[in-house]
């Protein structure tokens, strides 16, 4: 065997290394490379790269990997409008008949709903209303946030989601140190809250875009 059929014999041996190495974070079939949603929390990956910082908590995850991006213990699907119901921050009842990795009935405009107009989308922001309370707050006790910063507390994430262990769906079965919430019909809760006060901004602005921005200087 020549040097060139060795070279060829060693690429061929270290192929499948290459093959599977590629990262699924969702597990859907779709490398994270060629997945249109990558952690499939209904957000485009394209919308999650398009905020200053990649990696909005600094968790070591990026923010389209990330299913609580802002670490205030809301997954971002549903700070973007979607249900989840099992409280794992994915889509429940996925469908993808384009297998481009993205949920078919996801819906954008929610997902870069900006309601306090300070260039952050909900899922992205602490205080999402801007009313001086954090998000977090709103649906849960103040000893997960005792410095006060909107987010949680010694956060442990052992799955690597970007999903504090306290409030993952799927961790459940592992009842961690007792601490783990019913937490989906809290997640409904914040969620309604959310939806009501996008439709009363966008119907009390005269020139609001699709996104619930308000364009009416006059207001």
């Amino acid at each position: 065997m020549n040097f060139p059929q060795i070279v060829l014999f060693a690429l061929l041996l270290l192929a499948p290394t290459f093959i599977f190495a590629q990262q699924d974070m969702d597990q859907d079939g779709i490398a994270d490379e060629l997945d249109f949603d990558a952690d499939n929390d209904g957000i485009p990956n394209y919308i999650e790269q398009a905020y200053p910082l990649a990696d909005q908590d600094g968790d070591g995850l990026a923010n389209y990997l990330d299913l609580d991006s802002d670490n205030d213990g809301i997954p971002d699907l549903v700070e973007a409008g979607m249900l989840d119901q099992n409280g794992n921050g994915q889509v429940d009842d996925f469908i993808d008949e384009d297998l481009d990795g993205w949920h078919d009935d996801a819906q954008l405009n929610l997902a870069q709903l900006d309601l306090d107009q300070d260039g952050l989308p909900a899922f992205l922001d602490l205080d999402f209303n801007g009313d001086g309370q954090a998000d977090l707050w709103l649906w849960n006790d103040m000893e997960l946030d005792r410095d006060e910063n909107g987010q949680v507390d010694n956060f442990r994430d052992l799955d690597q989601d970007g999903l504090d262990d306290r409030f993952d769906g799927d961790l459940l079965n592992l009842q961690m140190l007792g601490e783990l919430m019913n937490t989906p019909q809290k997640y409904i809760s914040l969620q309604n809250r959310l939806l009501q006060q996008a439709t009363t901004s966008i119907n009390s602005c005269k020139e609001a875009d699709e996104y619930g921005r308000c364009h009416d200087n006059d207001m």
